[in-house]
């Protein structure tokens, strides 16, 4: 799956969800889209490759599951002022009321869990 496609399913979801309720804040939508797009594509570039990707509504809130092959956790690049990129995990991390890395048994990966309030 492409962050594209992320955002698309996040995107559908939401209309979903707010279908009945009226429509969210361009700030929930944008930041909701944001985070998928910054994560889907960390996994893509950096974590081998996505495994797997859920998006759900529970209890008023947004949760993205991110599941690929590498181990290792995200962290914040030290990079130089003005180069492109190592801000996804930083903008994520700002943007979700909870955010965590559940590693996967035996090394085979991990699954970040982002939930976004709505």
């Amino acid at each position: 799956m492409t962050a594209g496609e992320a955002r698309d399913t996040v995107r559908r979801l939401l209309d979903d969800h707010y279908g009945s309720r009226g429509e969210p804040s361009g700030t929930e939508v944008a930041d909701a889209l944001l985070v998928t797009s910054e994560l889907v594509t960390n996994a893509n570039r950096h974590g081998g490759g996505l495994t797997a990707f859920s998006a759900h509504v529970v209890h008023g809130e947004l949760m993205l599951q991110i599941t690929d092959r590498s181990p290792l956790s995200p962290h914040v690049l030290e990079t130089e002022r003005g180069t492109p990129g190592g801000f996804g995990w930083a903008l994520a991390s700002r943007l979700c009321r909870t955010l965590y890395v559940r590693p996967l048994p035996h090394g085979g990966g991990k699954t970040i869990v982002a939930c976004l309030p709505l």
